[in-house]
This record gives C-alpha cells, sequence and structure tokens, in this order.
C-alpha cells in the first residue's frame, strides 16, 4: 500500500510507480491509497490502470457508490464504522475491505467474522491468530 498524503504526492507517486512498471513491476503489485481525493485524481489521471483505495474516517452518504464511481478498486474504513449492512453494499459493488487501524486482537477477530479482506494495524506480530 502506498498512501498519498502529501500535496503533489499523486503525481509525483505516478512518476516512481511507472518507474517500477519499466523494471517490471506488475499493476497488481501496487495499491495506491489517500483521504485526499485530489491527490488520488491526480495519481489516476497518470497511471488509470494501477489499483487505488479511497480510505475513509467517516461515512459520506453511500460511500460504496461513492467508491465504485471514482473507479476504486478498495475501500479502507476506520474499523469502528464497519457493519454488516456496510459489508453487503461494498461486497455488493465489487469493493475491497479494508479496516484500519486495528491494533486489539479481539477487534480483529470480530473484524474478520465480519468479512473484512484485510487489517491495517501498527503491530501485525501482535495480531497474528488462528
Amino acid at each position: 500500500d502506498i498512501e498519498l498524503k502529501g500535496e503533489g504526492s499523486g503525481k509525483s507517486t505516478a512518476l516512481i510507480v511507472r518507474r517500477f512498471l519499466k523494471k517490471g513491476w506488475l499493476p497488481e503489485h501496487f495499491m495506491v491509497t489517500s483521504f485526499n481525493f485530489y491527490e488520488l485524481n491526480d495519481f489516476h489521471d497518470a497511471l488509470s490502470h494501477i489499483p487505488m483505495g479511497i480510505i475513509f474516517d467517516r461515512l459520506p452518504i453511500d460511500y460504496t457508490l461513492f467508491a465504485q464511481q471514482f473507479g476504486v478498486q478498495s475501500i479502507f474504513m476506520n474499523y469502528t464504522l464497519l457493519t454488516p449492512s456496510l459489508m453487503e453494499r461494498a461486497n455488493a459493488r465489487g469493493l475491497v475491505v479494508f479496516a484500519w487501524t486495528v491494533n486489539k486482537i479481539m477487534d480483529a477477530k470480530k473484524l474478520v467474522k465480519l468479512g473484512v479482506d484485510g487489517i491495517v494495524t501498527d503491530f501485525p506480530s501482535k495480531l497474528v491468530f488462528q
């Protein structure tokens, strides 16, 4: 995951990713994400075939429709916002769902049962469980 954070990061990251593509890396080796829709748009304008995801920290009216219309393949949600109905809507639109930032094993287990596709954590070794 490459998270775009600063002003101009969409364009500059596209230049770097393009170098890796020329070295033989495949588009699916990348996932570019951001809270900033403008930076994602700049990146998309430069490299539209690279998978992207939107990071949400609050719920828009219909985040799944918004994400689909924006052309991303995945959404990164604050784990406290995820519910069964949100997961159903995301899955119906073919979106991959990541939960962030999950640092407690009990929360991670609940999210796995909920059906998230991935978990973002500060402590990966702590969250390895059966």
